[in-house]
């Protein structure tokens, strides 16, 4: 608990401060914020976040943060992703830095997907370096349903056009029916442990799957994706019924290899097909993955800048941050659709 220069206090917040938080937001659900700041963190009696206070008892700033266990070398390290940045019009100034430096001294790295125009400007300011940016790509499955749900028939059929255009390169010697898939509980974790990534990458163990699965929108699944009965990989989908949109979240892959990932999301859209899903949408920083699903017809959708900053140069260098494997599994950015 510090109190600002600007006379106000900032605390970490707790479960009574949710209305309050808000608030500050336009149309933000109490149940969906809740869910955001109690994170995947070991302690569960308090939020990931911090309010500012001011004399009247109001909350007038806010900084959330969702903490990720990543893995690299064999070795663990602790990343904090900065969320739901916020101060009230009236009260602008240094607050705002006080409350996200309450978090970016924080973790072994912090890292931000995206963000305002405003707040990538200050980015650099609190010690964060530009990354390349992470890839956005989408496949649409159900074309005829597709253009039955268009809002903008012209935006729509510009996305067929580009759809189209995507050549198909199909894993070669497999069969659909060597490929099978099921719904699972949890990601087994000894596999995912044996077979974690080459880079910096997130581990989505217990904590953090169940983290998901209690989002408050979206339907959830884990799949278990085999062939010739041969356990490949995983992945962590949520299904947006309203939209009929498919994200993946997270794969978990036997292998860093282009071949292994496209059976795997293989995989993937015919278990969306089984859903009734149009389209299935995808975000990643590592370039194998994005190979894999370039040659399974997805197309380009977009990109996110990528900020870091690194609280343990002397374990972590500055290329192993350069890399790291992202997803929609950080943060908080995976729900937002």
């Amino acid at each position: 608990m510090t109190n600002s220069d600007s006379n106000l206090l900032i605390r970490r917040s707790d479960y009574n401060d949710i209305k309050g938080i808000c608030e500050l937001y336009d149309n933000k659900e109490p149940d969906i914020m809740q869910w955001v700041l109690s994170g995947s963190q070991d302690n569960q009696e308090e939020l990931c976040s911090y309010v500012a206070i001011n004399k009247q008892d109001e909350i007038v700033g806010h900084i959330g943060y969702v903490e990720s266990k990543y893995r690299f070398n064999g070795s663990a390290f602790l990343g904090i992703h900065p969320i739901e940045w916020r101060v009230r019009s009236d009260c602008k100034g240094s607050i705002g830095f006080e409350l996200i430096t309450k978090v970016t001294g924080s973790g072994d790295f912090n890292i931000i997907i995206g963000g305002t125009k405003e707040a990538q400007f200050l980015y650099p300011i609190l010690g964060f370096k530009k990354l390349d940016s992470a890839l956005v790509y989408s496949r649409i499955i159900n074309y005829s349903a597709f253009l039955v749900s268009a809002k903008s028939i012209k935006k729509k059929i510009l996305t067929l056009r580009k759809a189209k255009k995507r050549i198909s390169l199909r894993n070669k010697g497999y069969s659909g029916s060597d490929i099978s898939v099921q719904s699972v509980k949890m990601i087994d974790q000894k596999f995912h442990l044996a077979h974690s990534s080459s880079k910096l990458s997130i581990l989505t163990d217990d904590s953090k799957t169940e983290w998901l699965i209690k989002c408050p929108v979206h339907d959830k699944y884990i799949i278990q994706v085999d062939v010739l009965s041969e356990k490949i990989g995983y992945a962590v989908l949520l299904y947006n019924s309203r939209t009929q949109t498919v994200r993946i979240i997270s794969i978990v892959s036997k292998q860093e290899d282009i071949e292994i990932y496209g059976l795997i999301i293989r995989g993937i859209i015919g278990f969306c097909k089984k859903i009734k899903a149009i389209d299935i949408n995808i975000l990643s920083s590592n370039p194998v993955i994005t190979k894999a699903i370039e040659r399974q017809d997805f197309y380009f959708l977009g990109e996110k800048s990528i900020f870091a900053k690194n609280n343990n140069r002397d374990a972590l260098s500055r290329d192993a941050i350069k890399d790291i494997d992202l997803s929609y599994v950080e943060g908080d950015i995976g729900y937002r659709f």
